[in-house]
């Protein structure tokens, strides 16, 4: 997918102090609940540095206070205490919600560079760091901004599936220092991988996946279902209001004849009376056919205002935003499967090279 990444971040470099944090934090998380938190560092010459990063409280109540007291303790032992976005963990990629897109944009609307960390301890566990990097495209933001989920309004903004969310390559970032332990610590028998990075792993992580994405499409087609019971619905809201423009414009046509009738009998009276001696009754009929045009004045106004209610009348459309984060869901566990089976093909590849020369 095309990158639409913010003008002033290429890439974002983790601290390892801050991913062991966000590590740390994702594994205690109690009952498989999802784990959230600040990220904290600054944005330099293109490169959003994430340098430390805290859970939130868990009572949402006092996250504003908690926050608050957090930048305030850290601002005291000078560490950086800039926000640039939050992480959440989430179980085999199960991160795509609405309530995921709601927190990002309002973390984006108010600091633009900010980003999300999603973090996977199960693919972790199995090997590969489940840590990617995510924001909100340009287009996206300016959609959520109208609060609009209906498929008119997505088609208004050329908003597609896989326009909702992109990803920003990222680093994980060490001193010297810790290179130079991690390449000592290699060097010992006891951390030789030997030939556990050739294992397949087994069935488990790639049937997961296309369960997931097995129910992503039966709620996908579900959807689709309720999204044709819907049309035929605005179908029949959309006929009504045009029925009852028509009897509108119907009226205002009549009103309309009914006061030239009127006016042009107003203008025959005013030119008697200049011609012929004013009198009682004179006066008395141009009385009344000025009341009755005021009157038809009146009601053309009240139809004009009808008419102007009824285009503004909004159609009953069905929400479309999970529709699109459901198909969104889809593409991002096909493209992992598709990476599973590239990865478990190589080492097919490797094993059997290796076969061959024993």
């Amino acid at each position: 997918m095309e990158s639409k990444t913010h003008p002033g971040v290429q890439e974002v470099q983790v601290d390892g102090l801050a991913l062991l944090q966000i590590i740390k934090h994702c594994n205690e998380s109690k009952g498989g609940a999802t784990a959230d938190g600040q990220l904290l560092g600054l944005e330099a010459n293109g490169k959003l540095e994430v340098t430390n990063a805290f859970p939130t409280a868990e009572n949402k109540a006092d996250y504003d206070e908690f926050i608050k007291e957090m930048m305030q303790l850290l601002d005291k032992v000078n560490v950086d205490n800039n926000t640039v976005g939050w992480y959440r963990s989430a179980f085999i990629g199960e991160w795509i919600t609405s309530n995921t897109i709601r927190v990002q944009y309002e973390f984006q609307n108010a600091i633009p560079e900010s980003v999300v960390l999603v973090y996977d301890p199960h693919t972790t566990t199995k090997g590969n760091l489940g840590l990617k990097a995510y924001r909100l495209s340009s287009h996206f933001m300016a959609f959520y901004k109208k609060k609009d989920w209906s498929h008119i309004n997505f088609a208004r903004h050329k908003i597609d599936s896989g326009d909702i969310f992109e990803e920003i390559p990222m680093k994980v970032h060490n001193s010297h220092l810790i290179h130079a332990f991690l390449y000592e610590m290699q060097e010992q028998d006891g951390f030789s991988c030997e030939f556990d990075r050739l294992d397949l792993g087994g069935d488990a992580p790639f049937e997961a996946n296309l369960k997931i994405m097995s129910n992503s499409i039966d709620e996908l087609i579900q959807d689709q279902g309720k999204f044709k019971s819907s049309q035929k619905g605005v179908k029949r809201v959309r006929d009504q209001i045009q029925h009852q423009l028509a009897a509108v414009q119907q009226q205002m046509a009549s009103i309309q004849q009914q006061k030239a009738t009127v006016e042009e009998q107003l203008r025959k009276v005013r030119e008697q009376k200049k011609e012929e001696e004013t009198n009682g009754n004179e006066i008395s009929k141009e009385e009344k056919l000025t009341k009755s045009k005021e009157e038809m004045e009146g009601k053309e106004e009240w139809l004009k205002k009808s008419k102007e209610e009824l285009l503004k009348k909004p159609l009953p459309y069905l929400p479309r935003l999970d529709a699109y984060l459901t198909s969104h869901k889809i593409g991002h566990y096909s493209a992992k499967v598709k990476t599973m089976i590239g990865e478990n093909m190589a080492k097919m590849f490797e094993i059997d090279a290796l076969n061959s020369e024993l």
